[in-house]
């Protein structure tokens, strides 16, 4: 089973895509891996918690802009594998 929660300091996205030790793997090189940990965890960090702690206004360009950079990132999940064994 995939387990997504990873205690409260730690974002889901170094959990799923560390490079070695993230539990979905996208690219066999480490360095493309890590740039999809980083897509993700910026995704995360500068899309979905700003609204979060604030009111915010978007136009109707950068919601349809939103939607199309998460369809992108849902299209990279299909894409990914399990890692087998036990990770961190």
């Amino acid at each position: 089973d995939l387990i997504i929660y990873s205690g409260p300091k730690r974002p889901y996205s170094d959990h799923l895509f560390r490079p070695l030790t993230g539990r979905l793997i996208i690219s066999e090189y480490a360095a493309e891996q890590d740039g999809v940990h980083l897509l993700f965890r910026g995704v995360i960090q500068s899309v979905r918690n700003p609204p979060s702690h604030k009111k915010l206004h978007y136009s109707v360009l950068e919601a349809e802009q939103a939607v199309g950079l998460i369809d992108y990132l849902l299209s990279l999940l299909q894409q990914t594998t399990l890692r087998e064994g036990k990770s961190s």
